[in-house]
């Protein structure tokens, strides 16, 4: 305890410690903070998405192919771009969910290792990060409705299409 009266004591300030208040989020940077749910609707949302724009292209591809012969490595071109640009998303987004964890953004590295990246992909999905603000900045925003909805979709639908594997081999 702390006596008031004692010169030997230490001093005591009313001085508040500030906080930082929340990040900012940045899609199209490494720099800055996500949380573990905004990480996952993010992600799989874009990876969804391009599975959706790939199967709309499969269909529409013969017409397009049929009309504009000469034009079709043009929209290959675009298609393939796009494709680059989704797929290099969500490794921005693994950046910063890094930062979030206190740890440096070139641990994405381990993505390259075969059965590795399939456990580093867990951790960086469920490993809490933490609440204060570090040497990546404040913490991120708390998450919307539409986040959590997103968030949580991949996971269901992860855990639905093993549970119906599964039975649907034992014929359940």
């Amino acid at each position: 305890m702390s006596d008031p009266t004692n010169p030997y004591a230490i001093p005591q300030s009313n001085v508040a410690i500030e906080s930082a208040g929340y990040g900012e989020i940045r899609l199209f940077s490494s720099q800055g903070r996500i949380g573990r749910l905004r990480y996952m609707a993010y992600s799989f949302s874009m990876v969804y998405g391009m599975l959706i724009l790939a199967g709309v292209s499969f269909f529409a591809f013969p017409a397009l192919a049929s009309s504009i012969d000469h034009k079709l490595d043009w929209v290959l071109l675009v298609i393939a771009v796009v494709a680059l640009s989704v797929m290099f998303m969500p490794l921005l987004l693994s950046i910063q969910r890094l930062h979030d964890m206190d740890r440096s953004g070139w641990f994405v590295l381990l993505f390259l290792i075969p059965i590795l990246n399939g456990l580093f992909m867990l951790v960086l999905m469920f490993m809490p990060g933490n609440a204060e603000s570090n040497q990546y900045g404040a913490p991120p925003p708390p998450n919307s409705l539409l986040v959590k909805i997103f968030g949580v979709l991949p996971v269901l639908i992860m855990v639905f299409g093993i549970l119906s594997s599964i039975f649907s081999r034992q014929g359940v």
